[in-house]
């Protein structure tokens, strides 16, 4: 599959320069729902999330944000099998062994 080109990326490879690199990356779960849906100043769904699960955010002191913030992490995996997507999770990124067999950048050891 081919990779967009990202120009505010260099590669040197045996000391040639090249001035874009292909962008071959790849989303954690975690990133989509605690990033981009939690986020404050992104889409902020946390409340919205809790209120509908009817937890207790009556105080920052009740872990109502874990809570939700599980449940919204479920939902995006949930919804991302649905579509026929495997993401990573954050338990495998944090695994070094493990996440040079994700991106393929060597053997299991």
């Amino acid at each position: 599959m081919p990779s967009p080109p990202c120009r505010t990326w260099t590669s040197n490879i045996g000391g040639v320069i090249y001035p874009c690199s292909p962008l071959s990356g790849w989303y954690v779960s975690t990133e989509v729902g605690a990033r981009n849906f939690s986020g404050e100043n992104r889409y902020n769904m946390l409340l919205d999330i809790a209120a509908r699960l009817n937890i207790d955010t009556s105080s920052d002191r009740t872990p109502w944000k874990d809570r939700a913030l599980v449940e919204l992490n479920r939902a995006v995996i949930h919804s991302y099998r649905q579509a026929g997507v495997i993401m990573v999770d954050h338990h495998t990124c944090g695994d070094t062994r493990d996440r040079r067999t994700v991106t393929g950048g060597g053997s299991k050891a």
